[in-house]
């Protein structure tokens, strides 16, 4: 990543004098593509591609996107935004369009309540199973689109889950005193690496 640290500080045009205006949140591509959205005006969601080049993709004064909590970016370069300020989640390719939300707040299949991520798996209650999730804070999925590794909060673990599967398995447990690298207190973020490495903050 070091040769990133000073391309990522520099081109975008971020105001004021090119300093970041709140980054909420960063997501790297398989292509190393940076995608970086703020957290305030002018909520902008940027590119920065391996070659240097900056491309704004979308920001506020378009009329779309009102805030950006988190994002996630497909095999093809489709961008899905959490955007809580609006209680809707955002399909971004050529065009804005809205895949969940955007109809008040509430609990109903067409509603979101302040969305920070989204939503792949659970639907069996708040707990501690291999079937359920406390307070998910961040989602992955592998390069091959077929497993999918949860940040389970309040849980204390990343789990993975593949396609289809009725239960998760754990990847990373909850155990603070211990130093083994899979057995750590909750994971505070998540995300793979060039090589397809699982990345997690303790």
């Amino acid at each position: 990543m070091k040769e990133y640290l000073n391309i990522f500080m520099l081109p975008f045009p971020w105001n004021p004098y090119n300093k970041g205006n709140n980054p909420e949140f960063v997501f790297v591509d398989k292509n190393d593509n940076i995608f970086v959205c703020e957290a305030h005006l002018p909520r902008r969601l940027l590119k920065l591609s391996q070659n240097g080049t900056e491309t704004t993709l979308i920001e506020s004064k378009d009329g779309i996107l009102q805030s950006c909590s988190e994002i996630c970016v497909d095999k093809n370069e489709n961008i899905c935004v959490s955007d809580g300020d609006q209680l809707a989640v955002w399909k971004f390719d050529k065009n804005g369009k809205i895949v969940a939300g955007g109809n008040d707040y509430g609990q109903a299949p067409n509603q979101l309540f302040h969305p920070i991520g989204v939503t792949v798996c659970d639907g069996n209650g708040k707990g501690d199973g291999l079937n359920q999730l406390n307070h998910p804070c961040s989602v992955v999925i592998d390069s091959n689109e077929k497993q999918i590794y949860v940040d389970d909060g309040f849980n204390g673990r990343v789990v993975r889950s593949s396609t289809g599967a009725k239960k998760g398995e754990i990847i990373v447990n909850d155990d603070k005193n211990s130093n083994k690298p899979n057995e750590r207190s909750r994971a505070d973020g998540i995300t793979f690496d060039a090589d397809g490495n699982l990345c997690y903050r303790p």
